[in-house]
């Protein structure tokens, strides 16, 4: 999958529009069920300080990995969001604290 290699390696250097137009054409496309280009999208979004979609794309992903709870954790500890990534840990069932 092109998209799942090459969206983590410009993550960091898109400006949201592009990021936006990336996402469009993968939901055009039918790509977005794709577990690393699901990925991609959260690493994008959480660069970007945009945790709300991050974390609607989460949802809307048909299998989750380590990877994609680790990102919007992080994404959220980026955005110093630090209750939501608390919530996460819950859901998870890794363990709750009060962070």
């Amino acid at each position: 999958m092109t998209f799942a290699r090459i969206l983590p390696e410009y993550a960091d250097l898109l400006v949201p529009q592009e990021g936006q137009e990336f996402h469009v054409y993968i939901i055009k496309n039918r790509l977005k069920g794709h577990y690393f280009v699901g990925n991609a999208l959260i690493d994008i979004y959480t660069n970007y300080g945009i945790v709300d979609i991050a974390h609607t794309d989460f949802e809307g992903m048909p299998q989750r990995g380590i990877v994609s709870w680790n990102l919007l954790m992080m994404g959220y500890g980026k955005s110093k969001k630090c209750s939501e990534a608390n919530k996460l840990f819950c859901q998870k069932g890794i363990g709750c604290g009060k962070l």
